[in-house]
């Protein structure tokens, strides 16, 4: 009987140990202080796992200063007295916690992010999560929210109501990139506008800054009303032509002379020019029946004649008027010749500054198209060369 007793009580003992045999694990060395509590506990480096805690075993740590790494290939796990958190290094110095938790940095909302191997946090860069915001916050000179180089890289903000603010006096939201910024709602316009407050003047306003200074402004009236739509003209403009309207709604432009007119600037002719258009009955020229303005001039240019007499140019106009009868009538004009009468003909001179000729008259017409024609005498001696400039301006 004692025999069978003493054998059960090895077996108990065996199992016990075989329960127990991993609380205490087994490592490199152990600092205890003077009250006996632990300081800190090196162990191998090849341990998967350092259990510290179990059911049946409470390890008490005294925080303490950081005593400095363990030796090679151990890790020394301590409590760090300046920041009360459990810490372990290897023999490098380097962290061997994994995984876990730990107190987040910075105050509520800070996004976490790596600062210098440290958990980080700053107001600059928080998630509220109540309001559903997102703020990055750079300082001044610096970018808050950018997009890295790559073959196609976005900012998408997609919420029902986003913006892109800058609130400090004098700030503003760039947006830089190499090529082309798109501005492109899938629904919907882009508008640009004054949400409150700052100066008045400048509701609604897009400023064009200068490549190396300045900047210029467009933008709507500060004026009580509703702005009228205009739309850009479809095609390209010429030199010496400006943007006119339609009256639509919205207002279509197009590229046109000033009021509608006509123009022409021939040079080099030696010779009577056959009747040509000097105003077209089509849309933005003299289509419009009214009255309008023809002006024109002469100068002689290439080398003047040696013997002037008897050349000279002559200048006729062919329009309709508004009861529908056609007029070509040779027009006078002053010349060089007289200063007291004017003249049929603009003569050619000996010499070039002394050589010109202007004429000016307003005729009615129902919108047909305006035309010139010119005629030629030559020089007794020399090629009398001469330009023609002519422009039709509607008055009314």
């Amino acid at each position: 009987m004692k025999l069978k007793f003493s054998f059960l009580i090895l077996c108990a003992l065996g199992a016990f140990l075989l329960v127990h045999a991993g609380d205490t694990p087994s490592h490199g060395g152990k600092k205890l202080n003077a009250a006996g509590r632990i300081e800190y506990e090196d162990y191998p480096e090849a341990l998967a796992q350092v259990v510290i805690i179990s059911k049946q075993v409470v390890n008490d740590y005294q925080c303490i200063p950081t005593p400095g790494n363990p030796p090679s290939g151990n890790v020394r796990v301590y409590c760090d007295s300046g920041t009360g958190q459990f810490t372990c290094k290897t023999s490098n110095g380097a962290s061997c916690i994994s995984g876990g938790t730990a107190t987040p940095s910075g105050a509520n909302t800070n996004i976490q992010y790596n600062d210098s191997g440290a958990f980080g946090g700053d107001a600059g860069l928080t998630w509220d999560k109540t309001t559903g915001s997102f703020i990055a916050q750079g300082v001044a000179g610096s970018h808050a929210l950018a997009s890295g180089p790559g073959t196609q890289n976005n900012v998408l903000i997609t919420p029902t109501f986003s913006q892109l603010e800058a609130f400090e006096t004098g700030g503003f939201v760039l947006i830089a990139a190499a090529a082309d910024v798109l501005l492109q709602p899938l629904a919907g316009k882009v508008k640009v506008g004054t949400s409150g407050g700052g100066d008045p003047a400048q509701t609604g306003v897009i400023s064009y800054l200068g490549r190396t200074s300045g900047s210029a402004d467009l933008g709507v009236a500060d004026v009580a009303g509703t702005p009228n739509r205009v739309n850009l003209p479809t095609t390209t403009g010429t030199n010496g032509q400006f943007l006119k309207t339609d009256g639509g709604s919205p207002q279509q432009t197009s590229w046109g002379l000033l009021a509608q007119s006509g123009a022409v600037h021939s040079t080099g002719n030696t010779a009577a020019i056959s009747t040509a258009t000097l105003c077209a009955a089509s849309a933005g020229a003299c289509n419009v029946a009214g009255q309008y303005h023809v002006h024109w001039n002469f100068i002689e240019t290439g080398t003047a004649c040696g013997t002037p007499t008897p050349g000279g140019v002559t200048f006729t106009l062919t329009w309709t008027d508004t009861n529908t009868t056609v007029h070509t009538i040779q027009l006078p004009m002053d010349d060089s010749a007289s200063l007291t009468a004017t003249s049929g003909t603009f003569t050619f001179r000996t010499t070039l500054a002394a050589a010109w000729a202007s004429g000016d008259i307003n005729v009615s017409t129902n919108g047909s198209i305006i035309q010139y024609a010119t005629g030629y005498t030559a020089c007794g001696v020399g090629t009398g060369t001469y330009q023609l400039d002519a422009a039709v301006t509607r008055l009314q």
